[in-house]
């Protein structure tokens, strides 16, 4: 099958599942690869399962990432199932890793030494704000959803209000029980 109705076959398929301009993009992408890769003429005796081990290992030993690798797999994987209406056995190539990813979690005293350093800027009470952040466990986008007047004082226990929310979520443990509305 020449490159060009190959493609035209994928852009069809993927036009009538209703993928997206990205997916058929992506996957056009992967197949142009793919193409590409199997004009080496020691491939044309493998079975489609083998070019395709072949092609994943490549690129596994190329240094691609783990995630472009799996995009790969699947774009070929839609082709030859969907597309050609092939089913495939069991493809076992040499698959990229994702490296392990480690947080950085910093002790008290280096908490500590952060919160000292934030001073307010230009009237903007930015100390206070990542005071709360810090003792509520919250993201950095969190302030953005706590308006004016969000903040009850008519108790014993003050708390801040969301007006999306039905219940009052940023209440630092430090301050106390909730109030009820």
């Amino acid at each position: 099958m020449q490159l060009l109705q190959a493609l035209n076959l994928l852009n069809e398929t993927c036009a009538i599942r209703h993928y997206s301009l990205k997916t058929q993009k992506s996957y056009s992408h992967w197949l142009r690869r793919y193409s590409a890769f199997l004009k080496d003429p020691k491939f044309k005796l493998l079975s489609p399962e083998e070019k395709l081990e072949a092609f994943l290992t490549r690129l596994a030993l190329s240094g691609i990432s783990a995630s472009s690798q799996n995009q790969a797999f699947n774009a070929l994987l839609f082709f030859y199932r969907d597309v050609l209406n092939l089913q495939l056995g069991p493809v076992d190539s040499l698959r990229a890793h994702r490296p392990a990813s480690l947080r950085y979690c910093p002790d008290r005293a280096e908490v500590f030494q952060l919160l000292a350093a934030v001073t307010n800027v230009g009237g903007y009470p930015t100390r206070l704000i990542v005071h709360l952040l810090y003792a509520c466990g919250l993201r950095v986008s969190s302030p953005k959803a706590v308006k004016a007047g969000s903040c009850s004082f008519l108790s014993a226990w003050p708390s801040l209000w969301n007006a999306n929310w039905l219940w009052p979520k940023l209440r630092p443990s430090w301050i106390g029980p909730t109030t009820s509305r």
